[in-house]
């Protein structure tokens, strides 16, 4: 259940861009409010999300808890609305509070009124966060999960299924779960060999993505990181040193129909990175450029 901000009688408010800065968990394209609110339901960090129509365009936006969001952290914007789950501490405005009015039968100015959303469907997708964190452990949970075709998925939507323990585990605090393993992406800009090494030091490495699926997956993930840093790469663990080879670094080949060759350079050794201005393929890149990364790790 959520609830629809409303403020002197006007809904038509999105958050401003320093707030989607710092606290965006995800941001997706095309879906139904239906949907965004699915999202927001699913992901239990999500404290409130926005929505925004215009014609054909429908982005949904969901954001971190903060109980203390303030009115100077929306922007008026006739297209957009920002909704908040029921169970969390209304918006506060800086100079005047914001009153619920569920029941209220005085009227009050500068009064936050607001009107129910119910999500009626369950959706699975991608989830990623700009937060670093050097935590090193999993929790176990209950056992629980669904194999078909050799690949399992947890019953719990915050675990992932560990191949090595042949159980579901709980990702560490900080990372989400996609199937057999949990990620993190980071928007501080790295080169190549940094990124390498920041991801080492939280016991994890760049992202393989070696199937379609997983591919087109992190597609998603690193448009949201450009979409928070504005850099339209993002590093994943694959070298160009030898051409016309393309590899990733435990030496699978990559899948061609993955690879942006209009970047293929005679220049080596380069790097790979999702190139999210054109259908976020990969790219290849001087190696010391700095760019957004996806981190992984399996137990």
């Amino acid at each position: 259940m959520f609830k629809l901000l409303k403020i002197n009688g006007s809904s038509d408010w999105s958050v401003s861009y320093s707030f989607k800065q710092n606290y965006t968990i995800s941001l997706f394209e095309k879906v139904s409010l239906i949907k965004c609110a699915s999202l927001c339901t699913l992901n239990e960090k999500c404290y409130s999300f926005s929505y925004l129509k215009i014609t054909t365009e429908k982005n949904c936006g969901l954001f971190f808890s903060r109980p203390d969001l303030h009115i100077d952290h929306l922007n008026l914007n006739r297209n957009s609305k920002v909704y908040k789950k029921n169970n969390i501490t209304p918006f506060v405005s800086t100079t005047t509070t914001l009153t619920s009015t569920l029941a209220a039968s005085t009227q009050i100015s500068s009064t936050l009124t607001i009107s129910t959303l119910t999500t009626s469907t369950v959706i699975t997708t991608a989830f990623m966060t700009t937060t670093e964190t050097t935590s090193r452990t999993s929790t176990t949970v209950t056992p629980g999960f669904i194999c078909n075709n050799s690949i399992c998925t947890c019953l719990d939507s915050s675990s992932f299924y560990s191949t090595l323990q042949n159980r579901c585990l709980k990702c560490r605090n900080g990372w989400f779960p996609y199937r057999n393993i949990c990620y993190q992406g980071f928007t501080t800009l790295r080169s190549w060999s940094n990124s390498m090494s920041y991801c080492n030091l939280l016991n994890s490495s760049l992202l393989i993505a070696e199937d379609e699926d997983k591919f087109n997956f992190f597609k998603l993930v690193s448009k949201n990181l450009t979409s928070i840093s504005s850099n339209q790469r993002s590093w994943v663990n694959a070298q160009y040193t030898t051409l016309n080879v393309f590899e990733w670094s435990n030496g699978k080949t990559i899948n061609p129909n993955f690879i942006m060759f209009s970047a293929v350079t005679t220049f080596i050794p380069c790097c790979f990175a999702y190139y999210t201005a054109v259908n976020s393929l990969l790219g290849i890149y001087t190696c010391t450029q700095t760019s957004n990364g996806i981190c992984e790790y399996t137990e």
